[in-house]
């Protein structure tokens, strides 16, 4: 019902919690929040919607919350907006509150870590999974406790950004809950409510630049980027903290829009945060090559903006580049033709996308990084191990020490621990793997076989030989490198194929020589070029003869196609003029459009013109303004007219120069065919004569082949018409054993049948044996049993029949006692029955009935005055009908009182009736 004033609804609302109807309470306190009377904002608001918001919390109505938090904003949006964050903060921090007593009670507080969705939490899949899992009882009961509030807080979240999202009076308070959302799901480990959050706040900031209002946030002001760049690395950093990293480049991508999108330079502590995240991203995703880049933009990053950068800070960064480039995977060593057909759109763009992430305007590649290093002088800072390294690998040409120097290295990096958190360690098994490769590579120059076996004690330890094996495989497929591995000679062969070409003017990595095979395919390349110029030389004139019919024919494909060409030049060329009227005629209707505008402003300011007090002056001048603009209007509506007139001329002018042009072009076409008329009948002519003469020769030679392959399919009958007895008797032996072997298999098959059938009905005879005989025994079980329950229910009748006639029997007994007692009973009233008062009539100062006598002694006196209850009793019960212990419908009968028993209670009757007579005499 609607109230009058809100404390009326607040005191009945706290009435109702306090007999426990709470539901009853939010309804009364919804009513007030979205009644239209009460939607000014007062103090007593701050108190009902506290007390709505607790209500909701314990009843769970996080959909009632939202309503309530959605009228509520309307009410002291443009009032109070910090009433709005104490009420929203006082609710989720209640909800948290829950949350956290639940986990506290439930006995173990990762029992939700298989639920994927809080949304849907009893999904079919989870019930089935139930169904067949061993899940105890206290599982059930700490998924019942803790589930709900989980989901309720999520709820909550979700709606208080969804009604807090794209408003400037409140952003403040959205990016304080976005934080707390984020922390919620990183407390419960909730990785889907993480993603959909996440692609919440990303549609929010989608929505604010699609849709314009008054009160919308502008992401062109620095305060707004700043709070949406500290949600993003928020979101960053929790999402790498969970292993999200889809949802960890997704928050790159973001930041990477905000910081474009921004007027002024990123702070350099904003630009390390992104780099060092976006290294480990890249590293996760297994693009080294781009995890190296990054580094490479943070170490140029600290070089130039950390001034107090130490010298071992520097050591550790350079050190990190250095290894992180070396591990990055060595690209074949194609030509560029080879390389722009292996990489299509997709890739391109992926890679064009992933440079754009760090400003760089064409992708990197691993021989630019080495270049780069050499460009920032990041060797000159590294350890001397880690530069060791890098020229036993890129400069150094050493296969036979190689492993050494590399296993060196290696083991300093595993010994020193200070680099432990740095992650130092994770590029040991790359590097590991590219020296290998790179041990291929040289080893290929300078053998054309190996064992394996040696080949496996140059290699770096670590590396067992099914690993060998396979970067071997690899290299072979995705290098373009010439090795076979010969498991029969259990051997390594280089340099077979001619048909792999490289790039011969700067080859990758340390070269003394090119393969052999690449040797000998230059020199057949050179050989090709040498005879193509002495083909060139030979048949100089044959070449040039080529060439001029190849003109010749195109100038004739020219002539019979340049009419329509040129037929197709007019018509764009109407179409261009057609296409500038409709602009000019679009122009001048947008002019006339602005034209009336002014007019009809020019009206609006001479209507104000008519209220001041100046009126005639401001009307002169408004005349003149108006004689003014009529006269522009006209000098424009002339030069238009005058334009449109000069473009109509010039158009017929064309189209007249055009209907000359056709008719000369058409007459020429027509004289040209007639001449040629003679021309072509010659030609088809001759044309006709060489087919007839193509065709004769051809079926001679058709003929003679048709004779030749005659005589040879004659030759071939004969001789294999000799062979017809040996081939008879070839069939006849094989038909003879596969029979022989077909009738074998046949009497085995026939053997194992008959076994098997009669194994089969010995089986089911003794099936059924046991089957009878179960069934004969079950049968007399049954026939027992039956029996059993007849007996038990004739001793039960014989029980209760007993019972009954026992029953009679005491009912009788007790009915002849009462008889004899009340015949006793009227035998002593008769003998004791005092004279009554001789009767009065009322004419004669009676009251028309007799007086009872009054008593004698006190005592009676007393009871005559004033009864008992026991004994006026009997005015207000009812009268038992049953006596107890004597009911028929009982099952087993009352014993039967005493002799004594009986003596007292027939005294006392006689006694209450003595006095009841005695009260209730009437007058004789």
């Amino acid at each position: 019902m609607p109230f009058a004033k809100p404390e009326n609804a607040l005191q009945r609302a706290e009435e109702f919690i306090n007999v426990g109807k709470k539901q009853r309470a939010l309804d009364t306190l919804y009513e007030v929040i979205r009644s239209k009377k009460h939607r000014t904002w007062q103090k007593i608001h701050d108190e009902i919607m506290k007390n709505y918001l607790e209500l909701c919390v314990d009843l769970k109505e996080s959909h009632m919350a939202k309503d309530g938090l959605h009228q509520f904003k309307n009410i002291c949006l443009n009032v109070n907006v910090k009433s709005l964050e104490e009420a929203i903060s006082a609710f989720l921090l209640l909800a948290e509150e829950k949350a956290e007593k639940a986990k506290k009670d439930a006995s173990d507080a990762n029992i939700l870590a298989d639920v994927d969705d809080l949304e849907y939490i009893n999904s079919p899949e989870s019930v089935l999974l139930k169904a067949v899992s061993g899940e105890s009882s206290q599982d059930r009961t700490d998924r019942d406790l803790l589930a709900p509030w989980l989901k309720f807080v999520w709820e909550s979240y979700k709606q208080c950004l969804e009604l807090l999202k794209n408003n400037n009076k409140i952003e403040n308070l959205y990016q304080s809950v976005a934080k707390h959302a984020f922390l919620f799901c990183v407390k419960y480990q909730r990785k889907t409510e993480f993603r959909k959050l996440c692609e919440t706040i990303r549609q929010h900031m989608v929505q604010s630049q699609k849709y314009v209002n008054a009160q919308q946030i502008d992401l062109n002001k620095q305060e707004t980027q700043n709070n949406h760049l500290e949600i993003r690395f928020l979101q960053l950093n929790h999402a790498i903290s969970m292993e999200l990293w889809q949802e960890a480049y997704k928050a790159i991508e973001d930041i990477y829009g905000l910081m474009s999108m921004s007027r002024n330079k990123p702070k350099p502590g904003q630009m390390y945060n992104y780099y060092s995240k976006l290294s480990l991203i890249f590293w996760k995703a297994g693009n080294q090559l781009f995890h190296a880049i990054t580094l490479q933009k943070l170490f140029v990053l600290l070089k130039e903006q950390k001034k107090s950068i130490t010298q071992e800070e520097l050591t550790k960064i350079s050190s990190k580049l250095l290894l992180a480039t070396l591990a990055i995977p060595i690209p074949p060593n194609r030509s560029i033709i080879d390389e722009c057909l292996d990489q299509d759109e997709v890739t391109l763009e992926k890679l064009k996308r992933l440079s754009s992430l760090l400003n760089l305007q064409q992708p990197p590649t691993r021989l630019s990084l080495l270049k780069d290093l050499q460009k920032y002088n990041v060797t000159n800072h590294v350890f001397p191990e880690i530069k060791d390294l890098y020229t036993t690998l890129e400069i150094e040409f050493n296969p036979l020490k190689l492993s050494e120097r590399v296993n060196k290295c290696l083991d300093y990096l595993e010994s020193r621990t200070d680099l432990l958190n740095d992650n130092y360690n994770q590029y040991i098994q790359p590097i590991r793997e590219i020296a290998v490769t790179r041990l291929l590579k040289q080893i290929s120059q300078i053998y054309t076989s190996i064992e394996i076996n040696r080949f496996l004690r140059l290699v770096p330890k670590g590396v067992d030989i099914h690993t060998l094996e396979k970067l071997i495989v690899d290299s072979a497929k995705n290098l373009d490198l010439q090795v076979r591995i010969n498991h029969q000679t259990n051997s390594l062969h280089f340099g077979n194929d001619l048909y792999v070409s490289q790039k011969d003017d700067m080859p990758e990595g340390p070269s003394i020589q090119s393969m052999p095979s690449e040797q000998i395919r230059n020199q057949l390349i050179n050989m090709s070029e040498a005879l193509q110029k002495a083909n060139n030389l030979i048949s100089s004139d044959d070449i040039k003869r080529q060439h001029d019919e190849m003109s010749v024919n195109i100038a004739n494909v020219y002539r019979q196609t340049c009419e329509k060409h040129h037929v197709d030049l007019l018509r764009r060329k109407q179409l261009i003029e057609k296409q500038k009227e409709m602009y000019e005629y679009l122009a001048s209707e947008k002019e006339r459009q602005e034209m009336e505008k002014k007019r009809q402003k020019l009206a609006e300011l001479e209507e104000r013109a008519k209220i001041g007090a100046d009126f005639r002056p401001k009307q002169d001048i408004y005349k003149a303004i108006e004689a003014e603009i009529d006269q522009r209007n006209k000098d424009e509506d002339e030069e238009l007219r005058r334009n449109i007139e000069d473009a109509n001329k010039a158009k017929r002018e064309q189209m007249e120069k055009f209907k000359k042009e056709e008719k000369k072009l058409d007459h020429f076409v027509r004289a040209c065919h007639e001449n040629e008329i003679q021309l072509i009948q010659k030609a088809t002519e001759k044309e006709q004569e060489e087919l007839r003469k193509f065709w004769d020769q051809q079926e001679k030679e058709r003929i003679e082949n048709l004779k030749k392959e005659a005589v040879i399919q004659k030759d071939n009958r004969e001789r294999l018409l000799r062979m017809n007895d040996d081939k008879d008797a070839f069939f006849d032996i094989i038909l003879s054993g596969r029979k022989a072997e077909f009738d074998k298999q046949m009497k085995e098959f026939t053997e194992k049948l008959k076994a098997a059938r009669e194994s089969k009905l010995l089986e089911r005879k003794e099936k059924r044996k046991t089957e009878r005989r179960d069934k004969y025994l079950k049968e007399i079980e049954e026939e027992k049993k039956r029996e059993q329950m007849e007996k038990r229910q004739r001793e039960e009748e014989e029980r209760r029949r007993k019972a009954d006639e026992q029953a009679r029997k005491q009912r009788l007994r007790e009915q002849e006692i009462e008889q004899k007692l009340a015949r006793e009973q009227v035998e002593t009233k008769k003998e004791d029955k005092p004279a009554s008062a001789p009767y009065r009539p009322r004419a004669m100062g009676g009251s028309g009935m007799s007086r009872p006598e009054k008593p004698s002694t006190a005592s009676e006196e007393l009871g005559w005055r004033k009864r008992s209850d026991e004994q006026s009793s009997w005015r207000t019960e009812a009268p038992q009908t049953e006596r107890r212990g004597f009911n028929r419908d009982s099952k087993q009968a009352a014993p039967a009182p005493t002799r004594g028993q009986w003596k007292d209670s027939v005294k006392k009757r006689e006694e209450k009736k003595d006095e009841n007579v005695w009260r209730r005499q009437a007058p004789q």
